[in-house]
């Protein structure tokens, strides 16, 4: 009796040895993804009172029990934007473009972090959306204001795939308290 073993045992024997790394992988995997999960449930126990607001997680502004609670739901007229191209073409269209030497730089819009929108959801606790006003800051530049606010005109129409929006709900016809 040969003691050497035959092509379908080594075959067997490399097939469990290949299922054996494939499970560790998934455990490595899963032991990795719990690590992160833990993290973010740290950072989310995390006061939100902090003063470091650029490393503090603010919960409160996930929090949609008193957001979504209003009767009758409407349409917000927010609709997305298919594309880069087509967000470009709707910012540039109405603007000379940037770099003109022979006039002024024309303003097309601001940028607002995350964590500046969360906060104001955090001190607004059943506002469901924002106003975006054009404006002028104390020395007469042009500046874009941010304001959370309370609405009907909460629902929308999207795939969820999209991540530009521009809205058809315009003020003065609907405003919150800054464009009154």
């Amino acid at each position: 009796m040969n003691s050497s073993p035959t092509k379908s045992s080594t075959l067997i024997y490399a097939l469990l040895i290949y299922i054996g790394g494939i499970a560790t992988y998934g455990l490595y995997q899963e032991i990795k993804d719990s690590d992160k999960t833990d993290k973010m449930m740290l950072m989310m126990e995390t006061d939100s009172s902090a003063t470091d607001t650029t490393s503090v997680s603010h919960p409160c502004a996930c929090e949609d029990d008193l957001r979504y609670n209003v009767s009758p739901k409407e349409d917000s007229k927010n609709l997305p934007i298919s594309s880069d191209a087509a967000c470009q073409g709707m910012v540039n269209g109405t603007t000379p473009p940037r770099g003109d030497e022979k006039g002024p730089l024309t303003i097309k819009g601001a940028w607002f972090s995350k964590i500046t929108l969360d906060i104001m959801f955090c001190h607004k606790q059943d506002a469901n959306g924002i106003y975006v006003y054009k404006g002028t800051d104390a020395e007469g530049q042009p500046t874009f204001i941010v304001e959370v606010a309370r609405t009907n005109s909460i629902t929308t129409l999207d795939d969820g795939s999209a991540t530009m929006y521009y809205s058809k709900a315009l003020c003065p016809t609907m405003c919150g308290v800054c464009g009154q």
